[in-house]
């Protein structure tokens, strides 16, 4: 998506080449049927990976929850330190799970709205 963006950047900044009606309508086409075939291929791998990561989550927070009961009804100090150091390693997978995921939704949407901004 990053490319696709910068592509249409090159294409209609205004210190291009001159480009002739026929080739700019040949580009913005390809650079069309290229998000095309991308966001396609993103449904479809959205749609294989939404449900197991759906579950994913689930049982991370499930998990959390039930280490953070534990950390607090247990009276061992070793087992208290343990307890939390698997609570903030649980934490760290889950945000980094997120942030990840913030990430690729930030890109999918600067492509969608990168045509709109040059246009401007």
């Amino acid at each position: 998506m990053d490319l696709l963006r910068e592509r249409c950047k090159q294409i209609f900044s205004t210190n291009s080449l001159d480009v002739d009606h026929k080739q700019a309508e040949a580009i913005i086409w390809e650079l069309h049927e290229i998000y095309v075939l991308l966001t396609k291929n993103f449904q479809l791998f959205n749609s294989l990976l939404s449900p197991v990561m759906f579950f994913y989550v689930i049982m991370c927070s499930l998990k959390l929850c039930f280490s953070a009961f534990e950390l607090t009804s247990t009276n061992d100090a070793t087992q208290k330190l343990l307890v939390a150091e698997y609570l903030v390693f649980g934490i760290t997978q889950l945000f980094l799970f997120c942030w990840h995921s913030n990430d690729v939704l930030e890109k999918i949407l600067k492509g969608a709205y990168s045509y709109y901004t040059l246009l401007k």
